[in-house]
């Protein structure tokens, strides 16, 4: 208790809600200089484009997304396979426009283990959910404008909710699965410890998205995304079972950071075996530097003078042996 309560009495706002530890990618980063937390995000013009762009994102992924499944008046009514790639296809392309500029994370499920395992800042993560759920109801509420009212869901339009016959424990289980698999998707695909790099990171995200919708859509509707759920949810002021869309999903996304980062993580193999020496990459690199001096020596060397060297090596190897 002692060592605690004095490291609490060490902490100030800064330290709260604006440092992190070192990112997930092992590289260094300086603490941020301890500042008053207002004066310190107010001058960060880039931190505040992040939250815009985690707005304008899932403005964007609701009102495309989520206007798929919508169905018209004398037409069939849009099947899994079609609301599936619309919602992979959307999510493709945002995590390409806006990864550069916010990391798109675009779901709370992705920025709360973020937040738990500090590679983000706890304020930075707290207004990143605030602008995705703000964005999902701005999406939302102009799909329900421009949609004619005798679309044939307009009173649900784009909301998630249990399919006919689920029961509450089946939808909590569905729902922390399949958002699981996205998540572990996003984690193992922006490992930048990782060899294999031949998928796009947006191409990888979006066919886990599409698959989870092939499998939840019966279920749950697949939101795998509580911000996406809460916007159409306020839209339409539908709120039946709606706490599964948030419990669920970021125990998935929790559940699948932990298992990836501490079991299938792209960590350096330590060797077990005694017998073997780990050699250090250092020693690669110095070797390499050696030879390539070497090789700039001979180059620079006549023929005459590596013949005279020889015959003067062999004839200090014959002294040596008599």
């Amino acid at each position: 208790m002692s060592t605690i309560r004095a490291r609490l009495c060490r902490c100030n706002a800064a330290d709260i809600f604006l440092s992190y530890y070192k990112p997930f990618d092992g590289s260094e980063h300086p603490r941020r200089p301890r500042h008053i937390v207002w004066e310190t995000i107010s001058g960060d013009l880039n931190f505040w484009r992040a939250i815009l762009a985690e707005c304008i994102a899932l403005f964007l992924f609701v009102l495309l997304a989520a206007g798929s499944s919508a169905s018209w008046d004398g037409s069939q009514a849009a099947s899994n396979l079609h609301i599936s790639l619309s919602f992979g296809l959307v999510i493709a392309f945002l995590v390409h426009c806006f990864g550069d500029v916010s990391g798109a994370h675009l779901n709370p499920a992705v920025t709360i283990p973020l937040m738990v395992y500090r590679e983000i800042s706890l304020i930075r993560g707290v207004l990143f959910i605030v602008a995705q759920c703000l964005g999902a109801y701005l999406g939302a509420a102009l799909l329900r404008v421009v949609t004619p009212f005798y679309a044939q869901n307009n009173a649900s339009l784009g909301c998630t909710l249990l399919g006919e016959h689920v029961t509450i424990g089946q939808g909590f289980v569905v729902e922390l699965v399949a958002t699981f698999q996205l998540v572990f998707t996003v984690f193992s695909t922006t490992d930048p410890r990782r060899k294999d790099t031949r998928i796009p990171v947006a191409f990888a995200v979006g066919v886990s998205v599409a698959i989870g919708l092939l499998f939840a859509i019966p279920f749950t509707g697949a939101s795998m995304n509580p911000a996406r759920s809460f916007g159409p949810a306020l839209s339409a002021q539908n709120w039946a079972n709606h706490w599964i869309y948030w419990a669920a999903p970021v125990v998935g996304g929790l559940t699948a950071s932990t298992v990836y980062r501490f079991i299938f993580a792209a960590h350096p193999i330590k060797n077990t075996d005694h017998n073997t020496v780990n050699v250090p990459d250092s020693f690669y690199n110095n070797t390499a530097t050696e030879l390539g001096v070497v090789g700039e020596r001979l180059a620079h060397t006549s023929e005459t003078e590596l013949n005279n060297n020889a015959e003067m090596d062999l004839e200090s190897l014959y002294s040596t042996e008599v």
